[in-house]
C-alpha cells in the first residue's frame, strides 16, 4: 500500500526545486521523498518550465533594479539643482543594494538527524547546543541581531542555567558554559 505524502512536503519539494534551484536528488534528501516520486510530481506540475520562468523573472528584476539605479543617478547628476526626493530615493536604493550584496547567501544544509534525548541532562545539553547555534547565527549576521532575539537568548540562558542546576549539576562533559563565558556572550550581544 503506498504511503501518503502530505501536501506540505510536496509544496516544500516544489519550492526547493523551482525557487531554491536544488536538483531532484537534493530535494529528495531534504524531504525524504524518493527521486522518482519528485520527478513524477515535476512532470505533472511542469516544474522545469516554472523553474526557468522563475529564474528569468528574477533576472529581469535584477536588470530592472540596475536600470532604475542608473536612471536615478543620471537624473540626480544631470540636474542643476537636484530634487531632494530623487537624491533620497537614489541613496535609499543604494543602501538596500549594498546591504543585499554584503549579506551572505543562506546556507543550504541537509536537515540534521533528530537528537535522541533520554534524560533531563541530555535535554539541557541539547538546549545549550541549540542556543549556541542561535547566538552564532545572530552574531554572524545570518539571522540579524534585534532586541527580541537578544531578549529571547537571555531568557533561554536563564532557563538553561536553572535546568542545569536542577537536572545536571555535575555535568563533566566539558560543554558547559562557565560564568566568564556567559558574561562574555552577554556583553557581545548587549545584555
Amino acid at each position: 500500500m503506498p504511503v501518503e505524502i502530505s501536501w506540505e512536503i510536496r509544496e516544500r519539494a516544489e519550492g526547493l526545486y523551482i525557487i531554491d534551484g536544488l536538483t531532484y536528488e537534493q530535494a529528495a534528501e531534504r524531504t525524504g521523498v524518493s527521486v522518482s516520486q519528485l520527478k513524477r510530481w515535476g512532470a505533472d506540475g511542469d516544474w522545469a518550465t516554472r523553474r526557468r520562468e522563475y529564474r528569468r523573472e528574477l533576472s529581469d528584476i535584477r536588470r530592472g533594479t540596475v536600470q532604475l539605479r542608473a536612471k536615478l543617478l543620471r537624473k540626480v547628476l544631470d540636474a542643476p539643482c537636484p530634487d531632494p526626493q530623487d537624491v533620497y530615493a537614489f541613496a535609499r536604493i543604494e543602501q538596500v543594494a549594498s546591504a543585499s550584496r554584503s549579506r551572505p547567501e543562506p546556507e543550504i544544509t541537509a536537515p540534521c538527524e533528530p537528537r535522541v534525548i533520554r534524560t533531563p541532562a541530555e535535554a539541557v545539553s541539547a538546549l545549550k547546543d541549540a542556543l549556541e547555534k542561535k547566538i552564532n547565527a545572530m552574531l554572524s549576521g545570518r539571522s540579524g541581531i534585534d532586541l527580541a532575539g537578544i531578549k529571547e537568548a537571555r531568557q533561554c540562558m536563564e532557563m538553561i542555567e536553572k535546568m542545569q542546576a536542577q537536572f545536571a549539576p555535575d555535568d563533566k562533559s566539558g560543554r558547559t558554559l562557565d560564568a566568564a563565558t556567559i558574561k562574555n556572550i552577554r556583553e557581545q550581544i548587549g545584555l
